[in-house]
């Protein structure tokens, strides 16, 4: 009987560990989205636009000033100080975020970025895994990412040889969707 409440525990723990990420960037998305719009509302309200287009403009704009933000920040990552920063945030800091490192690997691919990284399928105990390749050595060693169904942001990892190993084509992001459903789509990739 102690063995079911450590169970719901357990899996209140791993949800909070996939939720709580999301509602951190939420809540930084909000507060940027908050401190642009009173720029933009004092800016209306000086130019009296507010009054005539009311607050459909006020948020439109908004938010075409926080998506020009946030290209403007992309811009900035490709000087060298600037890059230096960024791979420290990454390295120290945002990988201990549940999850980060996929949901980066997906943007990487998503900006046309060359990671390296491949959908592959693994033979393991007698049947075939969906994966990603993570990195190979020159000995011809493979690090190999298993994601779980359908949370594709958790799972294991396989050290292996190449010759268990099948390239698939495709995207990482169409893996991921594969495996969120199921294996849907899959069969079509081998």
């Amino acid at each position: 009987m102690k063995l079911f409440p450590a169970t719901i525990r357990k899996t209140i723990l791993r949800g909070c560990m996939l939720i709580l990420p999301i509602i951190v960037v939420c809540f930084f998305i909000g507060k940027m989205w908050m401190a642009i719009h009173l720029v933009v509302r004092r800016i209306m309200a000086y130019f009296d636009i507010e009054r005539l287009f009311g607050f459909t403009l006020l948020a439109l704009l908004t938010t075409v000033v926080l998506l020009l933000l946030c290209y403007l920040a992309g811009l900035l990552t490709r000087l060298e100080k600037v890059g230096v920063v960024h791979r420290w945030l990454d390295k120290n800091v945002l990988r201990f975020m549940p999850g980060f490192i996929f949901i980066q690997m997906l943007a990487q691919e998503s900006a046309g970025e060359e990671t390296g990284r491949h959908g592959v399928l693994i033979w393991l105990e007698e049947a075939w895994q969906p994966g990603i390749l993570i990195e190979k050595n020159a000995a011809g060693w493979h690090v190999v990412y298993i994601p779980n169904a359908p949370n594709a942001s958790s799972g294991r990892i396989y050290i292996v040889k190449e010759e268990r190993l099948k390239l698939l084509p495709g995207s990482l992001h169409h893996m991921k969707e594969s495996i969120e459903g199921f294996g849907t789509g899959l069969s079509q990739l081998v």
